[in-house]
């Protein structure tokens, strides 16, 4: 006979494929008795059950309430299988930002975030991005969005000039 059991539980009798549906990790062991009795060790597999999507926040600094650049920083959690990567793209910068020294399209296209190597936005205007992760079970997360603007320098150091006339 084959028998199982999950997470500490009682042997069962193995019949059919076993379903672990519940989230979470879990421990299945099974075992085999022969027909002279002799029950082999147990044998143990640990199995990750993952229905939900990673967790991610964007914060960008500095927290642009003038001039930029503006450095986008995405942060993801999946306790269960681990994020496999995270992604953004910008949906519309007016003008058109860059990160680095690449320029975006109007084509909307998801770029793989890389935390050693933070996008960083330098051109004035306003930006609209998208971000989400992706975790090792193959759960994508709901999109979600950051807006922030950044406006141009004011480098205007001359003083105005004001005339008159007298009639």
């Amino acid at each position: 006979k084959v028998e199982y059991r999950v997470d500490g539980g009682a042997f069962a009798a193995y019949s059919a494929p076993v379903a672990i549906t519940a989230p979470g990790t879990h421990t299945l062991e099974f075992r085999s008795t022969d027909k002279a009795g002799n029950v082999e060790t147990t044998k143990s597999l640990a199995v990750k059950v993952d229905k939900a999507a990673p967790e991610t926040t964007a914060t960008y600094e500095p927290n642009p309430a003038g001039n930029g650049p503006v450095t986008l920083t995405l942060n993801a959690t999946d306790p269960t299988s681990g994020v496999a990567k995270s992604e953004y793209q910008v949906t519309a910068a007016s003008p058109f930002g860059a990160v680095g020294a690449a320029s975006f399209s109007s084509e909307l296209a998801w770029v793989d975030y890389n935390a050693a190597a933070k996008p960083v936005f330098t051109n004035p205007g306003s930006y609209s991005i998208e971000y989400r992760s992706l975790d090792n079970a193959g759960n994508v997360e709901a999109i979600k969005t950051v807006a922030f603007t950044i406006t141009a320098p004011n480098n205007d150091t001359t003083a105005p000039v004001t005339s008159s006339t007298l009639d």
